[in-house]
């Protein structure tokens, strides 16, 4: 149990001159940016795993290299309550959107927090059947991929999503609570593509609350599997004119 601060010169996440105090993050590690702001840029360049990745303060790029994953989370939680933070004056730069993936695997009791800051991602995925996370109230979140929730518990609070799809289409314990947040699916994916699928609710605790999901308009077929439950607002984006 440990903390990985990046380093000034920065580096290859897989370089152990990359952090301070020097080695590879493991997934017992915080990893974390300096408090003077001047950490360098950082490129995932293998699968990589910590217990969190909080980047406040920090004005430099996170590259995140295709068919490499970020794993975050194990049996305790953050020091700072954080699964994932991201900040505004940061870059996220994915080089291939569709193989970057991030799974969210703590199974730490309470709840976590986790802000994409407005970045966009490639497909995130919450699986432990003891994890809980939370979006940070009034954040947003954006990926032309997909969501995932396999086990755990997942809070949205009143996060702007945009989202390519979101599946929840298992028998496994979890819930998914949307609070009141906005949700809009884009469905990049070949024509029909099901962009909300709870076709399972088996082992699911769903709660509606006041969020919105909306279709955005594409010539694509998008498909709704809502699961026979009872949602609060869903909405068809019109054709533009």
């Amino acid at each position: 149990m440990g903390t990985k601060t990046i380093t000034v010169a920065g580096g290859a996440w897989s370089n152990s001159g990359t952090w301070d105090p020097p080695g590879q993050p493991q997934n017992t590690d915080n990893v974390k940016a300096r408090t003077q702001g001047d950490s360098g840029n950082v490129t995932i360049d293998i699968n990589a795993a910590c217990r969190s990745i909080n980047l406040d303060g920090y004005h430099g790029t996170l590259t995140h290299n295709p068919l490499k994953s970020l794993t975050i989370g194990d049996g305790t939680a953050s020091d700072t309550g954080f699964a994932l933070k991201f900040v505004l004056d940061m870059t996220y730069t994915l080089v291939d959107p569709t193989s970057a993936p991030i799974a969210f695997v703590s199974s730490a009791p309470g709840t976590q927090t986790v802000d994409f800051a407005g970045k966009r991602t490639g497909d995130v995925t919450f699986d432990h059947p003891s994890g809980s996370w939370q979006f940070q109230p009034g954040s947003s979140h954006l990926t032309t991929g997909t969501v995932t929730l396999t086990n755990g518990k997942l809070i949205l609070n009143d996060a702007n999503c945009t989202w390519g799809a979101f599946m929840s289409n298992n028998s496994n314990g979890r819930t998914l609570d949307l609070g009141s947040a906005s949700v809009t699916l884009t469905g990049t994916g070949p024509s029909p593509q099901t962009v909300w699928d709870l076709s399972t609710i088996t082992g699911l605790i769903f709660v509606a609350g006041s969020a919105s999901i909306t279709f955005a308009y594409s010539t694509s077929q998008k498909v709704f599997n809502g699961g026979s439950l009872i949602y609060f607002a869903i909405h068809v984006a019109p054709r533009p004119a």
